[in-house]
């Protein structure tokens, strides 16, 4: 095995957790704003008009 291709199996193992991280917080995103939008639909749009 030569370094440089061991050198590439860890940059490829990093890239892979932080595409995973990425992933996981943009689900938590997702699920927050759903969450959002189910507990009051038309009230984030009419709330800045209202004041």
């Amino acid at each position: 095995v030569s370094p440089g291709s061991a050198g590439k199996r860890s940059h490829s193992r990093r890239r892979k957790e932080e595409f995973e991280a990425a992933a996981r917080s943009y689900e938590e995103y997702l699920t927050l704003w759903e969450e959002l939008e189910s507990m009051g639909r038309g009230e984030v749009p009419e709330t800045p008009q209202a004041r």
